[in-house]
């Protein structure tokens, strides 16, 4: 994203801090090449999140040791629980963690295809689906999945947004174990947030003087 796109985005959004009320937009950004699109930017918390098909069948221990400096994910960190429910509150998901409802089927769908689905089996049509960091303690994780299913050929619609704790230990998601269904919910900070904001308010400014020199009569 340009710098100029970035400014007029920032702009916008302290526009409408100043105005008191929070504008939430997610937009895809592109992280190693060039139309990879694989972030997704949150514009009110300024997290970047990396789609999730990008740590499949990875475990723990594997993703956490790419973290760290030098390494493929440096930058990248797991995200809490409470960043997840607000990046899935900021995409427009009413129901969280209240199972499957309808009102979560355009919202759920609509973040899926930003953050990438995971293979899953026929019956279920779509699923995004990965573990994040502690959440009740050391070596403890949460799972958190975003789904869409419909009952019957002719039924209902619905989607669903949940988290729940996984025990160290657990066979599935001990930290030395992967699975090619589950990946890794990681966030950056959205670099120079509070300049690019910054800029914007100047860019106001600024543009506030200059109609108001342009319009300037002399006496």
């Amino acid at each position: 994203m340009s710098i100029i796109k970035k400014t007029v985005l920032f702009l916008l959004l302290g526009i409408c801090f100043m105005s008191g009320s929070t504008l939430a937009v997610l937009i895809e950004q592109d992280w190693k090449v060039p139309g990879d699109k694989l972030l997704t930017v949150d514009t009110a918390t300024g997290l970047k999140w990396l789609d999730i098909t990008q740590t499949l069948n990875q475990s723990y221990d594997a993703v956490s040791a790419k973290l760290v400096a030098g390494q493929p994910l440096a930058g990248f960190k797991y995200a809490t629980l409470d960043e997840i429910v607000k990046f899935w509150s900021d995409a427009g998901i009413p129901d969280i963690n209240m199972g499957f409802t309808a009102a979560n089927y355009e919202p759920v769908l609509a973040l899926e295809k930003l953050v990438g689905f995971s293979p899953v089996p026929n019956q279920v049509p779509s699923r995004s689906i990965a573990i994040s960091g502690s959440a009740a303690g050391q070596g403890s994780h949460f799972l958190a999945a975003l789904a869409i299913t419909q009952i019957g050929p002719l039924g209902p619609k619905l989607g669903g947004a949940g988290a729940e704790n996984m025990e160290k230990g657990d066979n599935t998601l001990a930290d030395n174990k992967a699975d090619p269904t589950i990946g890794s919910w990681l966030v950056v900070p959205e670099p120079s947030t509070s300049s690019l904001m910054l800029l914007g308010f100047i860019s106001l400014a600024f543009m506030t003087w200059k109609r108001h020199l342009c319009n300037f009569q002399p006496g």
